[in-house]
């Protein structure tokens, strides 16, 4: 039987709505150099935030997936640097509110924004009768949440190819990991000399 290629249709998920909502960053993922139509190799990471507020109607941000009700999260893929022009240091700084020393643009360690509270602007775009949700802006939490956050939901996780961890690899959502294993640093992983005995990898 020939292979063939067909719609099977999509699904219509409840779409987080448009405006400013309370957020925490529960995942950081290493990406490594992803090659694409656009791009020759940048290096590229991962941040994905659940969002712990309520809807208009009142109803907290949850949505119902395969029959279990989940939080609502919503992420961004950038390119890890802190040049003057990348997003990465336009949202990290409006995150912080502050912009970054010197110092910091010299190396600053990425890991210190998983579990960090935030608030994420959600905007629409359409395209091809389909609706975008993105991340628009990222900025410090708001007065009425300072003294009084919300619970966290999903665990962290925090993956970093320069110290991998394979557990939290494979927490990572199959789309990233996917991607992960078409970097160059992904391939240096697997021909390098690493001690993998006491590593649990699910590949």
């Amino acid at each position: 039987m020939a292979l063939v290629a067909k719609d099977n249709g999509s699904k219509d998920f409840k779409k987080i709505p448009v405006g400013t909502h309370i957020a925490r960053c529960y995942m950081f993922a290493d990406m490594g150099d992803q090659i694409t139509e656009y791009s020759a190799g940048q290096h590229k990471v991962r941040i994905q935030w659940e969002l712990l507020g309520y809807e208009p109607d009142g109803t907290p941000m949850t949505i119902e997936i395969d029959g279990v009700e989940k939080q609502m999260t919503i992420g961004k893929t950038y390119t890890l640097s802190l040049a003057e022009t990348s997003a990465l240091r336009k949202d990290l700084e409006t995150w912080r509110g502050i912009p970054f020393t010197q110092a910091e643009l010299a190396g600053f360690e990425v890991k210190k924004i998983v579990g960090a509270y935030c608030m994420v602007n959600v905007t629409h775009t359409q395209k091809d009768g389909r609706t975008y949700v993105n991340v628009a802006s990222v900025k410090p939490v708001s007065k009425e949440f300072r003294n009084e956050k919300p619970d966290p939901v999903n665990d962290v996780v925090y993956f970093d190819m320069t110290e991998p961890n394979w557990d939290a690899f494979a927490d990572l959502p199959e789309w990233i990991q996917e991607n992960i294993k078409k970097s160059p640093q992904f391939a240096e992983l697997q021909s390098s000399d690493v001690n993998y005995d006491d590593m649990e990898i699910p590949f």
